[in-house]
């Protein structure tokens, strides 16, 4: 006899096919939308759906805020913030109205489901915000029930959530709602290349009763929306207020300041969009308003890189206990010898209660001053201290606590995410002379220009060398020797994605570096 367990699984793969397709297409809105927000927000503490704990019996009811309009709606779905804290809880299910129940899909990037114990990705713990469509037939003019309910079998099957979302979509020349663009970066502009860092973004904005303007990128960055996809419009909400994402503007002139310090270097054009949100007559509704996205946007940081180093064998069950370590893996292709700060960045439930975060087996962070209790938990650990702990290659990233009676701290997924700066030097002084005399070579001498996707490197000294160009982390992407006499190097940069770049002149005379740029 096959167990409900096994059975589910095999069962599962179907459901996850639709249920995943659903959540990638709906799972952010898009430039251009324009919907409501009925929001249900925890006030305090969090909610839980299942286990011997519900506070309203084996599934959860709530009804969300406000009227639901339906005239002129195209589509409508439904958002919570789930907190996968029990492993093995299998089916979180949203009902609407008494209709048929819906699943709600595990984030797209866990392995997929298997007929053994463990049972991925049930037992992968992560704080994600999955997303699904609702039939618009499902919903009615006015008040609106929602269940949400879990597989009862199991080890203590439960999930958490901090809020819920009904978003309902409407046909944009058919409502009233605010209007506005992004007049500041332009699209196609070169940002970020400044001492400090940042970009600078505003935007214009039409309409009354805004409440706030939410600005958004389009990047490849740390993943908070612990669905372990790293380009992605980056932002989420945490009991239903907006977090990890550029930045907000209260009031006109709506503007604001984005710190790029930390970002990482980017292989595609960035994009930046508004999100307009208008108060409406009834609490916890907000219409909003999408903007176009301004695209097309280069990151360029001469003499700064930042790579985002991604973990990966992430392990099941990741609970750190009592002498009980856990680990993951990342890999650092920059060279270590130009770095000069680093950072980790992750989610957790419970999270500051861990003695050790131990890279190669170096401590490098512990826990806080702080006690956060049973809750969600935004970690970043400054780890610069301990750079020389870091390796180039491949490197091992573990957990643990030694202290009795703790409950444990639970990494969600995607894993502890590292970032490093590396210093690049742009231009060398002259370099040395060599043994026979010859006048140094100067960096004024080397002349760069592309031309139908080549870096065309001209001005260079005498015998034969090698051109090497590199990303701004010091990883070689592409290299060309020369022979004494050489007047110019023609180096292929076609397959380069958009970005800053840097172009080395290695010969007998010594190194010269410059930088350049590949423009989409």
């Amino acid at each position: 006899m096959i167990s409900r367990r096994v059975r589910v699984l095999c069962a599962m793969s179907a459901v996850l096919i639709s249920a995943a397709f659903l959540m990638n297409a709906n799972a952010q809105p898009e430039p251009g939308d324009v919907f409501k927000e009925h929001i249900w927000p925890v006030g305090g503490g969090f909610f839980r759906i299942g286990g011997s704990l519900t506070q309203a019996g084996p599934n959860v009811h709530l009804d969300f805020p406000g009227n639901v309009d339906l005239t002129n709606a195209i589509k409508a779905e439904f958002y919570i913030e789930k907190v996968q804290c029990h492993c093995g809880t299998m089916d979180l299910q949203v009902s609407v109205n008494g209709n048929d129940w819906i699943l709600l899909p595990f984030p797209p990037t866990l392995p997929e489901p298997v007929d053994v114990w463990p049972t991925a990705p049930a037992d992968y713990q992560h704080h994600s915000y999955p997303t699904v469509e609702i039939p618009l037939d499902q919903l009615q003019d006015g008040a609106n029930s929602f269940r949400l309910d879990v597989d009862p079998e199991g080890w203590w099957p439960q999930n958490l959530t901090y809020g819920c979302m009904l978003r309902v979509y409407y046909d944009p020349d058919k409502v009233d709602h605010a209007t506005g663009r992004i007049v500041t970066p332009e699209s196609g502009a070169t940002v970020g290349n400044n001492a400090e860092y940042t970009i600078d973004i505003s935007a214009e904005v039409e309409g009354d009763n805004v409440a706030q303007v939410d600005f958004l990128g389009w990047y490849d960055g740390v993943n908070w929306e612990g669905d372990g996809i790293y380009q992605q419009w980056h932002y989420h909400f945490y009991r239903c207020e907006i977090q990890h994402h550029i930045g907000t503007a209260g009031s006109a002139p709506y503007s604001t300041t984005w710190n790029t310090e930390w970002v990482p270097d980017q292989a595609d054009p960035m994009k930046l969009v508004a999100r307009i949100v208008q108060n409406t007559s009834e609490n916890n509704v907000r219409l909003v308003t999408m903007t176009d996205a301004v695209d097309g946007l280069v990151l360029s940081r001469e003499n700064f890189g930042v790579e985002l180093c991604k973990p990966y064998e992430v392990p099941v069950w990741w609970v750190s206990r009592m002498q009980e370590e856990k680990a993951e893996k990342f890999d650092v292709t920059g060279t270590m010898a130009n770095a000069n700060a680093a950072r980790m960045m992750w989610s957790a439930w419970c999270g500051t209660y861990c003695d050790a975060y131990n890279i190669n087996g170096t401590r490098v962070a512990g826990k806080g001053p702080d006690w956060t209790g049973y809750n969600y938990w935004a970690a970043e650990a400054d780890i610069t201290a301990h750079l020389s702990a870091i390796q180039e290659g491949e490197n091992t990233l573990s957990t643990q606590i030694t202290s009795p009676g703790s409950h444990g701290t639970e990494i969600n997924w995607p894993g502890i995410q590292v970032l490093i700066q590396y210093d690049q030097v742009h231009q060398t002084e002259a370099a040395r002379p060599d043994a026979a005399g010859d006048i140094a070579w100067s960096v004024a001498d080397m002349k760069l220009s592309a031309r139908q996707g080549s870096l065309i490197v001209k001005g260079l000294p005498a015998g034969a060398g090698r051109v090497v160009v590199r990303t701004l982390n010091g990883r070689r992407v592409a290299a060309r020797d020369y022979a004494d006499g050489c007047a110019a190097v023609r180096v292929d940069h076609s397959i380069l994605a958009p970005g800053v770049f840097v172009a080395a002149v290695e010969s007998r005379s010594g190194t010269i570096v410059k930088s350049f740029v590949v423009r989409p």
